[in-house]
C-alpha cells in the first residue's frame, strides 16, 4: 500500500521532468544556428564552476559573457513610428500607438516563453548592466520590458529598445531623456532614427539627439523617414528629404549618411515610394550574422587569455618553489653554522672543566680520556686563549645566524598539487574542450549553414 502511495507521489514529478525535457528538445528543435551559437557560447562563459568568468577569476583575467541577443535602439521625434514598427517586426502589438504622447518611458521589447510585462525593478533584474541608469531620478518608474512569444523574422535574437518620442514646447520628461538615450546607445549594437515627415521630424530635442548619437556612435546611426506613404505628391517627399537631409548635415559628421524612406507593407493601401524597410530587416540580419562571428571570435581570444595566464600562474609557482627551495638551504646553512658557533663555545668552557678535573684522577684509563678530550677540545681552548672576547663574539655570531636564518627560511604561499592539477585541467577543458571541440563543431556549422543556404 505504502509502495503504491509513493508511486502515485513520484508520477507528477516524473511528469513533469519529462515536460522539462520535452520542452528543452523542442527549444533545440526550434532554435536557429544563430540563436544556438550565441546561447552555447553565453552558457560556456556563466556556467557556476568551470564557466570561462569562474576560471578568469582564479587566474586574474577579467571576461565579460557575450550577449545572447542583438540590441537594437529606436529613437526619434513623437509620432515617428517607432512603437508601431516594433509591432509590424514582431507580430504582435506588444506597443500602444497613437497621436498621443505614449511613450514617455523606456521599454524594452524580447521573445519570452509567454506574453509578459515586466515592470523597473523586474527589469533591473532582466538587464543587471541598467543597475547604475536605475538610480538616476524617475527613470526606474518608467522602465518596463514586453515579453513577446513572437518567432517572426529574426525576433528571437533581438532586444528592442524603444525610447521617449521627442516633441518641443512645454512637455516635461520624468528623467534627464538626453542622458537616458545616451546611456542606452551605449549598450546598443544598432540605432535607429525615425523621422515623421509630417509631425515634427526637425523638433529641436530631435537634432540634439542625433548630434550626441553622432558624436558618440557614429557607425551604429541608422536614418530612415518613417511613414512615408503618408506624403501626397513625390513633390512633397523629395522637399521633406531635402529638409530633413539638410539638416542632418548640420550634426552629422559623417556627410556620406543615407536616409532611406520606410513605411508598414499593407495590402489594402498601395503606395509609389519606395520602401526600404526590407533593407533596414537585412541590417538588423547583417548585425546578429557579425556578431555571431564577433562572439565565436572572441571566444578563441578569450580562451587564448586563459591559457596564457594559466602558464603564467604556473611558471610563477615554478619559480616560486624554487626560490623557497633555495631560501630553505640558506636557512639550513644559517643554522648549522649558528650550532657551529654555539658548539665551539660549549667546547671551550667544557674542555677547561673536564681537564681540571680529569688532571686529580690518578686512574691510567682516565688519563687518556682526559688526553682524548684535550685534543677535541684545544682548538677552542686555543682560540679563547688568543682574545678574551671569544665567548661573547660566538654567542653574538650564533645569535645574529640563527637570525638570518629564520628570515632567509621564510617560505612564500605556493599552489597545492590538488590545485596545480586543478589548473591543468581547466587548461585542458579550454584548449580541447571549449577550442578545438565545441568553438570548431559551432563554427562549422555556422557555416555549413550559410553556405547551404546561398
Amino acid at each position: 500500500m505504502k509502495a503504491k502511495q509513493r508511486r502515485q507521489a513520484e508520477a507528477p514529478a516524473g511528469e513533469q521532468a519529462k515536460k522539462r525535457e520535452g520542452g528543452a528538445n523542442f527549444e533545440a528543435l526550434t532554435q536557429t544556428i544563430e540563436e544556438k551559437i550565441l546561447k552555447t557560447v553565453h552558457d560556456l562563459y556563466t556556467k557556476d564552476k568551470d564557466g570561462l568568468v569562474a576560471i578568469g577569476n582564479g587566474v586574474k583575467v577579467e571576461l565579460q559573457p557575450p550577449r545572447k541577443k542583438v540590441s537594437v535602439m529606436i529613437c526619434g521625434n513623437h509620432s515617428s513610428g517607432k512603437s508601431s514598427f516594433v509591432n509590424w517586426y514582431v507580430g504582435e502589438n506588444v506597443q500602444k500607438t497613437g497621436v498621443a504622447i505614449e511613450t514617455q518611458g523606456v521599454t524594452f521589447v524580447q521573445n519570452g516563453k509567454r506574453r509578459e510585462t515586466l515592470q523597473g525593478p523586474a527589469t533591473v533584474s532582466l538587464y543587471p548592466q541598467l543597475r547604475d541608469i536605475a538610480k538616476e531620478k524617475g527613470v526606474l518608474e518608467n522602465l518596463c520590458t514586453e515579453l513577446s512569444i513572437s518567432t517572426e523574422r529574426k525576433f528571437g535574437l533581438v532586444t528592442f529598445i524603444d525610447t521617449p518620442g521627442l516633441v518641443d514646447g512645454t512637455t516635461q520628461y520624468p528623467f534627464d531623456v538626453f542622458k537616458v538615450i545616451k546611456f542606452f546607445a551605449d549598450q546598443a549594437d544598432l540605432i535607429f532614427v525615425f523621422f515623421d515627415p509630417i509631425g515634427q521630424a526637425l523638433c529641436t530635442r530631435t537634432m540634439k539627439a542625433v548630434g550626441l548619437l553622432n558624436q558618440e556612435y557614429p557607425e551604429r546611426v541608422r536614418y530612415f523617414l518613417s511613414k512615408a506613404d503618408d506624403v501626397v505628391s513625390q513633390t512633397d517627399l523629395n522637399k521633406v528629404m531635402v529638409q530633413i537631409t539638410q539638416n542632418l548635415s548640420m550634426v552629422v559628421r559623417n556627410k556620406n549618411f543615407d536616409l532611406q524612406t520606410i513605411y508598414l507593407p499593407s495590402e489594402e493601401r498601395k503606395s509609389n515610394v519606395p520602401n526600404c524597410i526590407s533593407d533596414l530587416c537585412k541590417t538588423i540580419e547583417k548585425t546578429i550574422n557579425f556578431t555571431v562571428q564577433r562572439t565565436l571570435d572572441d571566444l578563441e581570444r578569450d580562451c587564448n587569455a586563459l591559457v596564457v595566464a594559466i602558464d603564467r600562474k604556473l611558471a610563477d609557482n615554478d619559480r616560486t618553489s624554487a626560490e623557497n627551495s633555495r631560501a630553505r638551504n640558506r636557512g639550513v646553512g644559517f643554522g648549522l653554522l649558528a650550532l657551529t658557533s654555539l658548539l665551539m663555545v660549549f667546547l671551550a668552557f667544557a674542555y677547561r672543566l673536564i681537564e681540571d678535573f680529569l688532571r686529580t684522577q690518578t686512574d691510567p684509563n682516565v688519563a687518556s680520556a682526559a688526553g682524548l678530550v684535550g685534543s677535541v677540545g684545544r682548538f677552542a681552548e686555543n682560540l679563547s686563549k688568543e682574545s678574551s672576547y671569544f665567548a661573547p663574539v660566538l654567542l653574538g655570531l650564533a645569535f645574529v645566524l640563527l637570525l638570518l636564518s629564520k628570515f632567509t627560511w621564510r617560505q612564500k604561499p605556493t599552489l597545492s598539487r590538488k590545485e596545480k592539477s586543478a589548473l591543468l585541467e581547466q587548461k585542458k577543458y579550454v584548449t580541447d574542450t571549449v577550442v578545438k571541440k565545441i568553438r570548431k563543431e559551432l563554427y562549422d556549422e555556422y557555416l555549413h549553414e550559410v553556405v547551404h543556404k546561398e
